[in-house]
């Protein structure tokens, strides 16, 4: 399992490939997903983003795998 950037009694952070991270992090045992997805935006940025047309394909695997991942209590921001 990937390990932690940072740790304390409180919770976990991971950085890496999320895809990569949540496939490895076991169903219903996350009580937070925090993120700043890229959104479907009309011009290209530097960062790189997800065209209009292509952005719900292009999302739908991070969405089923953070509902697989959130707890009955949990949230998503």
């Amino acid at each position: 399992m990937i390990k932690p950037v940072y740790s304390t009694s409180l919770g976990k952070a991971f950085c890496g490939d999320a895809l990569s991270v949540m496939r490895e992090i076991p169903t219903d045992s996350i009580d937070l997903v925090l993120t700043s997805p890229p959104y479907a935006l009309h011009f290209k940025t530097e960062y790189g983003n997800a065209d209009q047309q292509n952005y719900v394909n292009w999302f739908s695997p991070f969405g089923s795998e953070i509902l697989r991942i959130l707890s009955p209590r949990g949230a998503l921001f």
